[in-house]
């Protein structure tokens, strides 16, 4: 059962509430008790973050790693996209920020490619699948690998940075009350590398999230040697960041020592090594497809 936590005046975390299993696969379990309450717009940057924590606590941060988002600027970083496990509770991560902001995620253009073009034939994996069903809210995914193949065939660019934005919207229909979205995405640019080497253009796709979502105009932007509060690791930790902190203590306190492994939980059994062996069968794929 899925628990979420609303804000408390008292205290500096979330209260924990049960939540009933999820009987729409579109959008998370609780929206459409908040719908309900009509309190849905007040609680989602609350779940947005509480997602984020059950990502560290359970999966140690994936590709919100190492700070997850800004918590005052939760758009203002581009993610660096990684096919690894795509959990439930990213996928709903990524349908609050995508509901409060326009986001930018960047991706490796082979390997984009690479894992569409399996799921558009019909071979995705179970890992990936999450992932697929959150660009199959903005665009089909044959429509994405056109959009893809056009910049794969350029192998100097290999880094393509998305933007993603999916406000929602609430029909009346009788005493139903039906969920609906207006999801836009398209590709902004591709580089060499990935956006963070390149000083100049990560500030500048920064200017532009921020133009996007009506935030910090150019007028008061930061000079280019002033460290923007957002580019600076904190002198001390704030709740934020001891938060995610003891979540991913959390984490790594529930998975098992490699020492204690047992022969009832061997090596070749751990995740590991499953993930070391998918890798060398994905490598395995890559080398068949590219002949």
């Amino acid at each position: 059962m899925m628990m979420y936590r609303t804000s408390s005046s008292s205290s500096p975390f979330p209260t924990s509430h049960p939540v009933a299993p999820n009987l729409n696969p579109e959008f998370p379990p609780e929206v459409m008790n908040f719908v309900q309450q009509k309190t849905f717009h007040q609680k989602t940057k609350d779940m947005m973050f509480e997602y984020q924590i059950q990502v560290f606590k359970n999966f140690g941060g994936l590709i919100l790693k190492p700070w997850g988002v800004h918590p005052d600027y939760p758009f203002i970083h581009p993610i660096k996209f990684e096919f690894v496990e795509q959990p439930d509770e990213i996928k709903w991560f990524l349908w609050y920020l995508t509901y409060l902001y326009h986001i930018a995620i960047q991706f490796f253009i082979p390997d984009l490619h690479y894992y569409l073009l399996k799921a558009v034939r019909g071979n995705v994996e179970p890992e990936h699948q999450n992932f697929f069903t959150f660009m199959s809210w903005f665009h089909p995914l044959t429509q994405w690998l056109n959009m893809v193949e056009q910049y794969s065939r350029d192998k100097a660019k290999c880094h393509m940075v998305i933007i993603f934005y999916k406000p929602q919207y609430f029909m009346q229909c009788g005493r139903s009350i039906q969920l609906g979205s207006f999801p836009t995405a398209w590709i902004h640019k591709v580089y060499l590398d990935y956006i963070r080497n390149f000083d100049i253009d990560y500030r500048e796709i920064q200017k532009f999230l921020c133009q996007l979502n009506k935030v910090i105009p150019f007028e008061i932007w930061p000079p280019p040697e002033v460290d923007a509060p957002w580019d600076t690791w904190p002198i001390q930790y704030k709740p934020y960041h001891k938060e995610i902190l003891k979540a991913i203590q959390e984490y790594y306190e529930n998975t098992p020592d490699p020492s204690e492994w047992s022969q009832d939980y061997p090596w070749y059994c751990s995740q590991i090594n499953l993930n070391k062996i998918r890798m060398q069968d994905e490598q395995e794929d890559k080398m068949e497809y590219e002949e």
